[in-house]
């Protein structure tokens, strides 16, 4: 295969673009929560047949984004606390599995740097803080996210690293639509949680073990859960 092939694979298709492009606007808020989607109306915008369109949304549906209902059309989706209970789930176990190949990858497998993990993680926890010492609830939980899919980033495995992107992405766009209804959300969390997972990695850089990383990223996800259906854990774990 030449090189002027590997460049037209690597190439996003038209879908790959669409994509990408409704799911910013969802996020951005331009396109609301329960607005239709027209599939028409779409492709006109796009400059573009309608199938890329329709391809498109059928991967947002899949992420849970968007929602088609019989005879009626797709709408952007309206969110519920399980929603998000259940991405929570998803992210769990994407990074359970990401720090088993961080520290302790299997034969055959890329030997990633753990210590390079710790020092990524490391800075974004001080830009987390950062943001939330600004007020700042958007920007902070936008770190938030990039503390996790760094995480993932850094274990060696680019389809989990992409996974946990998407669902960093959910997140951000359900977490949006939970907050305003519920809005102690808005608390700060404590820092402990992301600290504990950063400790526990360079311990396990050091001794080869991952179990104690991977129990501290549960705890993590546990109390994540747990918060949003008791908000105040968040202010009160840091009065600890």
């Amino acid at each position: 295969m030449s090189a002027d092939d590997t460049r037209v694979l690597e190439q996003p298709s038209l879908r790959d673009l669409v994509v990408t492009s409704l799911r910013t606007r969802i996020l951005a808020r331009e396109l609301a929560v329960g607005q239709r989607l027209d599939v028409a109306e779409l492709a006109r915008a796009y400059h573009i047949s309608q199938g890329p369109v329709r391809e498109a949304l059928i991967v947002l549906e899949s992420e849970g984004v968007v929602r088609s209902r019989a005879r009626r059309g797709v709408y952007v989706s309206e969110i519920s606390t399980l929603d998000l209970v259940e991405i929570y789930q998803a992210r769990e176990a994407v990074e359970v599995m990401c720090i088993g190949l961080l520290l302790a990858p299997p034969a055959g497998s890329v030997r990633p740097d753990p210590m390079a993990a710790v020092a990524a993680l490391t800075g974004i926890l001080s830009r987390i803080e950062a943001e939330w010492d600004a007020h700042d609830w958007a920007a902070a939980v936008a770190a938030d996210m990039d503390f996790h899919c760094t995480l993932a980033a850094h274990a060696g495995n680019g389809r989990l690293a992409r996974i946990a992107r998407t669902l960093a992405d959910q997140t951000l766009m359900h977490l949006g639509q939970v907050v305003a209804a519920e809005q102690d959300l808005l608390l700060r969390p404590t820092a402990e949680y992301h600290q504990r997972i950063v400790r526990a990695i360079s311990e396990g850089a050091r001794t080869g073990q991952s179990a104690a990383a991977q129990h501290a990223v549960q705890s993590h996800y546990d109390w994540s859960r747990r918060r949003l259906t008791d908000p105040t854990l968040g202010l009160a774990a840091d009065k600890a």
